[in-house]
C-alpha cells in the first residue's frame, strides 16, 4: 500500500494517510465530509475548486500501481478525479461527465461507459507486466472487471515526474472534481479480480457498526 486515505481521518487542513508511507494530504478551499459509503467521505466542489495535495513519489517509475476507491457525483454531469500528472507522466482516474470511466496511463487510456450519480467502487489498475492493452489496464465498477476500448498502446512503466498527486483535482488543473469520494486506496501492485470484489464487498453494505472511522481496509 502506498497510501490508504479513510475520510473519516481528516483533521483540519490535512488528510491523514493510514499506511506507513506519511503521504498526508493537505487541502485546497476545505473540502466538506459529508455522509459517505463507509463512515464520512470528502466532498467536492468544481466551483470552489476543492481538493487535496501529496507528494506520492512512490508512484514514479512503477510497472504496476492499483487505485481503489468509492465514488458518487453529484449530478450526472460531474466529474470524480484523482491522478498525478506532469509533462512527462499521467496516472490518472477520471469518472467523467460524458459518462465514461477513464483510467489514463502517460498518454495513453482505457475507457468504459459508466454514468449516473449512485455510488460505485471503482479499481482502476495498471499491470506493466501484462500482455497486450487489456492485460496492462483494467478497470472494475463494482467489483466486476469491465469491457475496455483503448487509446493508444499502454505502457510498461511510468515515468518519474516532478507532479504531486490529488485528489479532486487531475494534475493539468483543467478538471476539478464535484462529488464524493470515499476510502481511497493506492497499490504499488497491480491487485488482482478477487481483490477488488472483495473490496466492493467488504465496504457495499457494511451496516451500522459503529461511528464513523470504524473500519480499515489493507492488503
Amino acid at each position: 500500500v502506498i497510501a490508504a486515505y479513510f475520510m473519516n481521518d481528516a483533521k483540519a487542513a490535512n488528510l491523514t494517510d493510514n499506511s506507513a508511507n506519511a503521504n498526508t494530504a493537505t487541502q485546497t478551499n476545505s473540502p466538506v465530509r459529508q455522509q459517505g459509503q463507509v463512515g464520512y467521505a470528502e466532498g467536492f466542489t468544481a466551483a470552489s475548486t476543492q481538493y487535496y495535495t501529496a507528494n506520492m513519489t512512490a508512484l514514479d517509475g512503477l510497472s504496476a500501481a492499483s487505485f481503489l476507491y468509492w465514488g458518487k457525483r453529484s449530478a450526472s454531469s460531474s466529474n470524480i478525479v484523482h491522478g498525478k500528472a506532469s509533462p512527462s507522466q499521467v496516472i490518472a482516474c477520471y469518472n467523467f461527465s460524458d459518462g465514461v470511466a477513464y483510467f489514463q496511463i502517460n498518454s495513453t487510456y482505457g475507457y468504459c461507459t459508466n454514468s449516473g450519480t449512485a455510488w460505485h467502487s471503482y479499481g482502476m489498475v495498471f499491470d506493466g507486466a501484462g500482455s497486450g492493452n487489456s492485460g496492462r489496464c483494467k478497470i472494475y465498477i463494482d467489483g466486476s472487471n469491465q469491457s475496455l476500448s483503448f487509446v493508444g498502446t499502454i505502457p510498461s512503466s511510468l515515468s518519474s515526474t516532478a507532479g504531486v498527486f490529488r485528489v479532486g483535482r487531475d494534475g493539468t488543473f483543467t478538471n476539478y472534481q464535484s462529488g464524493l469520494t470515499d476510502a481511497l486506496i493506492i497499490y504499488r501492485e497491480a491487485v488482482s479480480s478477487s481483490w477488488n470484489t472483495t473490496f466492493h464487498n467488504n465496504t457495499n453494505n457494511p451496516g451500522n457498526l459503529g461511528s464513523a472511522g470504524f473500519l480499515r481496509f489493507y492488503h
